[in-house]
């Protein structure tokens, strides 16, 4: 399977709506390219923190005692 290439152009837009071989080319990229590497670190770390806030249940409501 051949990677495509992808420059520091496209970042953001694979950001945005990249397909599956569009993040593998991205991954791929920033191997070689140290900001790229560092933004696609941010973004992977705010996609967990969202997730983590999705996957939030509220808290049962704390016993009161009378």
């Amino acid at each position: 399977m051949k990677i495509m290439n992808v420059t520091c152009s496209d970042r953001d837009r694979i950001f945005e709506d990249g397909t599956l071989a569009e993040w593998a080319a991205l991954e791929a990229h920033a191997a070689n390219c140290p900001l790229c590497a560092e933004e696609l670190r941010a973004w992977k770390s705010l996609s967990f923190g969202a997730q983590e806030l999705r996957d939030y249940t509220k808290s049962p409501a704390p016993l009161v005692a009378h």
